[in-house]
């Protein structure tokens, strides 16, 4: 056998060998994504729900309280918590984007006001309030009048806002939706399956009747 054949079998079996590593990785990166997927809609002992906490309905939501779709997803989430009821799970988890500068300080007093229970009702007023902050250079100060407002104890509020437990949860939260794939807010799962486009209430609720109607067969 000549070189110029020795060398062009060479290349064909290196190629080849490429070829097949590439399957393999692609492959071990699908089952990996596939796992994570999985777990999306397994509630952690850490996770903020709300509704029927052994509901086989769960709704997963990774949102940054500071971007404008979320805002603008809050109250057709509030209608479908409200309507649904105890036929459902809303999973609020926190991925505060690197662009928005009071994303992390909203979820900080969120998970502040979780620790005395009133993780919602700060929730619900961190939305409902967005315009008033979303810009805002002393959102601190801001947040920590609504954690009065809704009637929490201010020094453990102080002392739980910026502590390691809050912050830990976050960056959990955060890992575990990238390790999914997420990289955009609001995103939104059903069962662990990703949704895509749904920008109206009649949206989700069609949705939420196949998983329903699914799950009853």
């Amino acid at each position: 056998m000549n070189t110029n054949r020795i060398f062009t079998w060479g290349i064909f079996i290196v190629v080849i060998g490429l070829i097949i590593w590439g399957m393999i990785a692609s492959s071990i990166k699908s089952s990996k994504l596939n796992g994570y997927l999985a777990e999306m809609d397994q509630a952690s002992g850490t996770d903020w729900v709300i509704g029927n906490a052994t509901s086989t309905i769960t709704i997963v939501e990774y949102s940054d309280f500071q971007c404008p779709a979320c805002a603008m997803f809050f109250p057709i989430l509030e209608k479908v918590v409200t309507d649904y009821g105890d036929k459902i799970r809303f999973i609020y988890r926190n991925y505060p984007l690197p662009q928005h500068n009071n994303a992390r300080p909203a979820a900080q007093a969120a998970g502040a006001a979780g620790g005395q229970g009133k993780f919602w009702e700060m929730y619900r007023m961190i939305f409902d309030t967005h315009d008033d902050w979303e810009n805002a250079t002393n959102t601190p100060t801001v947040f920590r009048g609504y954690a009065e407002k809704i009637g929490l104890d201010l020094i453990k509020y102080d002392a739980d806002v910026n502590s390691d437990i809050v912050k830990n949860k976050i960056e959990a939260d955060i890992k575990q939706g990238s390790n999914a794939g997420i990289n955009a807010t609001p995103t939104f799962y059903i069962n662990g399956r990703k949704i895509e486009n749904t920008g109206t209430y009649q949206g989700f609720k069609k949705l939420i009747d196949e998983a329903i109607n699914n799950k009853n067969k």
